[in-house]
């Protein structure tokens, strides 16, 4: 509703679903004015209204509200409910009255219910077609004979129901005796004659049918469960349970206190164990039995529970093989046992092994076919005709014996092979194990390593032991050990050394003797008394070049230096030393850092002169043994004057092969003696011995010049030259004149130069004779070559001579 202010109150109405009936109208005042619910009463149980709105303000009244949805009120609850025996079959159905109230109502059915008071017992519904005007009074049929019920009715109108009611007082069907005699009486009131039969009178329970006998839930030793089926309904109040022993004929019987709802089941306890049994039942109804059940089919109570179950070990197979003892009660229907061993490893296979003992009253078996190293618990179960009696407890564990590692090896390791060697040995399988214990013994001291290797049994059957001797020879034994029980020791394996120890630091240096064809090693070693030799390797670094080897024994042992001989002079060369103890050789060392033997030393160095440039140039030959390592050749002439400047020249032979050179660049003149020296790498070889002194020639004097001298031009002439500028050696010079003239004599003239002086003046010519001069110059007794000749020049003839000469003097008298 909005909100209105002058809205005063409300006028509602609700009508009835049923024609005719009347429209309840009330008028509603709200307060708070917001108030838009209210609750209309005095309608009509179990009629369908609708209701409408109208609002009034002062005295005007709106619009009808459109109607609602129809709202059913309930139905009125049935009061008094009783219940009665009827007039006819009085054991199998009851009478139920009830009250309803007085004022108009509208009701389409009854819903009836009659609840056993035994427990479980199904309660009986009945639905009642009605309206206001039916009676208020149904006969339920359909129960049980001699069973209580009380009663509830529950009115509905158009599915809406009433609440249930106040349930009746009980009542009681009655049983076949009550009704027949009641049905009698009646009959002789009315004079009919009444014919009853004994069976007719007594209302005998229904006869269990379809008996079973198994095995009980408890002890399955003494004790059966039985069950049945019953025809329904029933009314009963026990049972008498027998089971018959097939073998004695004893029967056992018991009572089982129930009604139509207990369950058909029944567990008979304190039966002989191992005994073979039938079962009957019979129903019995308020003092009435029913009849025997048909007789179950024969079970078996379960033979007895061994105890005290025990493992042991057996006296021989040990490793394969344990022993189960067991106490039993004296049970003769025993026929036989199922021993079971299980292994306490995940996984391994269950032993199992049937036993028929002989004696009965044996209770002892050895289990075999075990895993070696295994632990097992045991249990022992009694069988009697097929039927297995209760598992007994599990013994105490009990392992069975490991065995004994076979082939026991040593080896080199894979490592460190001076202090470590590997074990191999072989396994029976299956077997079980957590470790083994290693025993390595000194063949020398006795001293013995033990190590102990955490394994399983799918662990290598191989073990490195560390922290040995270097050099020293050992034996081993392997025992496996299974959660702290331990095998057998294998035989001990044959003996294995360890590696002496490595030799470190090794160094290649030049020897004290002959460098060129032997280097000295040095290197240290740990002090180890088995150590008997070394084996010394040195390597070239020339491809293809031969390995020197050569074993030396040390004297005394702590020796630790050696000179390699017999190698190839200019050769570079790394040294590895390997340690040898009774025939074992240890690990090769690292190589020492290259060193070069020297190269060979040149012989019958020679000096001599080139057939070219020989004032500055002079040929050195020499000896040389074929060395491919040779480089080069370092050639050196030393002069014989003081002072002057050594030449040093390099050769780079082209073949190797040649041992000859031309050193150029000498002083003309002078006396030289040659020394060679090998060069291989950088590594130069001895000096040769020096040769004998050889002297360059002197240089050749030129521009020879032929001029009139000062003083006698007749019969001699003056010879001027030009020398070298570079320094030289010159002793003298050889001058020569030589004559045009056919057969005259050549003037030779030795001109010894106080200095650097190159004038000359020949003598004892021959006058108006033409002459050309050469000259040579002279070098300790060394010619150099004849320098070309001079233009000629004639001397003078004695007139001519004298007139100049004359008139010079006549010039001076006047």
């Amino acid at each position: 509703m909005i909100s209105i202010p002058s809205v005063v109150s409300y006028k509602i109405s609700l009508t009835p679903a049923t024609s005719g009936a009347a429209i309840v109208n009330q008028t509603f005042t709200p307060s708070p004015t917001s108030t838009t619910t209210y609750t209309v009463t005095g309608l009509t149980p179990g009629e369908s209204y609708t209701a409408t709105v109208q609002a009034v303000s002062s005295g005007v009244s709106s619009s009808v509200s459109t109607a609602s949805l129809p709202q059913r009120t309930d139905p009125p609850t049935p009061t008094n409910v009783q219940l009665s025996q009827p007039t006819v079959d009085q054991t199998t159905s009851l009478k139920v009255n009830w009250d309803m109230i007085s004022t108009p109502f509208i009701v389409s059915s009854y819903k009836i219910s009659l609840i056993p008071e035994s427990s479980g017992a199904a309660i009986v519904t009945k639905t009642y077609p009605a309206n206001a005007t039916s009676t208020t009074t149904y006969t339920v049929t359909g129960l049980n004979p001699g069973e209580s019920f009380t009663a509830t009715v529950q009115a509905f109108s158009s599915a809406v129901s009433s609440s249930v009611s106040t349930p009746s007082l009980s009542q009681r069907t009655g049983n076949k005796l009550t009704w027949l005699i009641h049905l009698a009486l009646k009959q002789v009131l009315q004079g009919i004659e009444v014919s009853l039969k004994l069976e007719d009178v007594l209302y005998n329970p229904p006869t269990p049918t379809g008996i079973t006998l198994s095995r009980s839930t408890g002890d399955q030793t003494t004790s059966l469960t039985l069950r049945w089926n019953m025809s329904t309904p029933f009314v009963v109040s026990s049972y008498e349970i027998s089971l018959t022993s097939d073998t004695s004929g004893a029967t056992v019987t018991e009572t089982y206190t129930a009604n139509a709802t207990s369950p058909l089941t029944y567990t008979v306890t304190g039966l002989t164990p191992g005994e073979s049994y039938t079962a009957t039942v019979q129903a019995v109804s308020s003092g009435v039995s029913s009849s025997i059940s048909t007789a179950s089919l024969p079970q078996r109570t379960d033979p007895p529970t061994p105890t005290n179950v025990q493992l042991s070990q057996p006296t021989v197979n040990q490793t394969t093989s344990l022993k189960v003892d067991w106490d039993m009660i004296s049970i003769p229907s025993v026929v036989s046992y199922k021993i079971s061993l299980t292994p306490a490893t995940s996984g391994a296979a269950i032993v199992n092994q049937t036993f028929t003992p002989s004696p009965t009253s044996t209770t002892t078996y050895t289990v075999t076919g075990l895993t070696p190293g295994e632990s097992y618990t045991a249990t022992v179960q009694a069988v009697s005709s097929g039927v297995s009696g209760s598992v007994s407890t599990a013994s105490n564990p009990q392992r069975t014996d490991l065995p004994t590692p076979t082939g026991v090896t040593l080896s080199q390791s894979t490592g460190d092979q001076t202090t470590s060697l590997t074990l191999s040995w072989n396994m029976s399988t299956p077997f079980v194990v957590s470790s083994y214990e290693i025993s390595l013994t000194s063949d020398t001291s006795g001293a013995a390593v033990t190590e102990t290797y955490t394994a399983n049994a799918t662990s290598p059957l191989t073990y490195t032991v560390t922290g040995l001797t270097p050099g020293e020879s050992y034996t081993a034994t392997v025992q496996a050990v299974s959660s702290g029980v331990s095998g057998s020791v294998s035989t001990a394996s044959p003996p294995q050394r360890t590696d002496p120890p490595t030799p470190t630091g090794v160094i290649l240096s030049q020897s004290t003797g002959d460098q060129t064809t032997s280097l000295k090693v040095d290197w240290v070693m740990i002090s180890i008394p088995s150590v008997v030799s070394y084996k010394i390797s040195l390597t070239p670094s020339t491809s293809g070049a031969a390995i020197v080897n050569q074993t030396f024994t040390p004297s005394p042992t702590s020796t630790t230096t050696y000179t390699v001989t017999g190698l190839t002079p200019g050769e570079s060369y790394t040294a590895t030393v390997q340690a040898v103890s009774s025939g074992v050789s240890g690990s090769v060392s690292t190589p020492s850092l290259p060193q070069r033997t020297d190269p060979p030393t040149p012989t019958s160095v020679q000096l001599s002169q080139p057939t070219v440039n020989q004032t500055t140039s002079l040929k050195v030959d020499w000896d040389m043994i074929s060395i491919p390592s040779v480089a080069s050749y370092k050639i050196s002439l030393t002069p014989s004057t003081s002072g002057a400047a050594i030449v040093n020249q390099t050769f780079t032979p082209s073949p190797i092969s040649t041992t000859t050179y031309t050193i150029t660049g000498l002083t003309p003149g002078e006396s030289y003696t040659a020394t060679v020296q090998a060069v291989s790498s950088s590594v130069p070889g001895s000096v040769s011995i020096p040769s004998l002194p050889q002297r360059t020639d002197p240089p050749t004097p030129t521009n020879v010049q032929l001029s009139q001298p000062t003083g006698d031009q007749t019969t001699s002439l003056k010879v001027d030259w030009v020398m070298i500028s570079t320094p030289f050696i010159v002793s003298s010079y050889n001058i020569s004149l030589i004559p045009e003239s056919s057969g005259a004599a050549i003037v030779n003239q030795t001109f010894t130069p106080l200095t650097s002086a190159t004038t000359d003046t020949v003598i004892g010519l021959t006058p108006g004779e033409s002459y050309t001069a050469t000259v040579q110059a002279v070098s300790s007794g060394v010619s150099g070559t004849n320098s070309d000749a001079s233009p000629s020049l004639r001397t003078g003839n004695k007139l001519t001579w004298l007139t100049p000469l004359a008139l010079k003097q006549m010039s001076q008298v006047l």
